[in-house]
């Protein structure tokens, strides 16, 4: 799976929006045709859009979807060879030097040059941690006491969600 599509997986799981900015000049990219002379252009892609995106998809070669320019609907089709940088809503997230147009490489700060994807750690790409195990609270009272050095006491909750206390019980079994 190519490197920004695991990103765009990545930012639009966590539930923002994303601005994907990229060069409409490159060969494979459909857009409107005014957007071919917008440099840098920048697609707005999420699930909480004022105009939903009906048919986002992902493969291998880009993603293609259904989007909005000034209120009329567009197939559009994004090669990732196309992408060059990728903004959440807190203004983060990567952004490939390699790919920046030359017309427009001016135009982004210095120190986000040096925030490419590998500062935005992929997932995938770390050796997972021992399982990692988390308390629910039930909504029930403790019965631990912090004071106490004792175990606590275990309650079963029935199929039908009532206490039952006549099997509570401070024994192993």
């Amino acid at each position: 799976m190519h490197r920004k599509h695991k990103m765009l997986i990545r930012m639009l799981t966590s539930g923002q929006k994303v601005l994907v900015l990229l060069d409409p000049r490159i060969d494979g990219v459909e857009v409107p045709e005014d957007c071919y002379h917008t440099l840098p252009l920048g697609l707005m892609l999420g699930s909480d859009l004022a105009i939903p995106i009906p048919d986002l998809s992902l493969n291998s070669d880009g993603f293609t979807a259904t989007l909005s320019f000034n209120r009329v609907g567009h197939k559009i089709s994004i090669p990732w060879k196309s992408i060059f940088g990728m903004v959440n809503e807190d203004n983060e997230g990567p952004l490939w030097p390699e790919d920046i147009p030359p017309e427009v490489s001016g135009n982004f700060p210095l120190d986000m040059e040096s925030n490419d994807d590998e500062d935005w750690e992929d997932e995938d790409d770390v050796e997972p941690d021992k399982p990692s195990f988390g308390i629910l609270d039930g909504g029930g009272e403790s019965q631990s006491d912090p004071d106490n050095d004792q175990r606590p006491v275990l309650r079963l909750i029935t199929a039908n969600g009532e206490d039952d206390d006549d099997t509570t019980s401070d024994e192993p079994t």
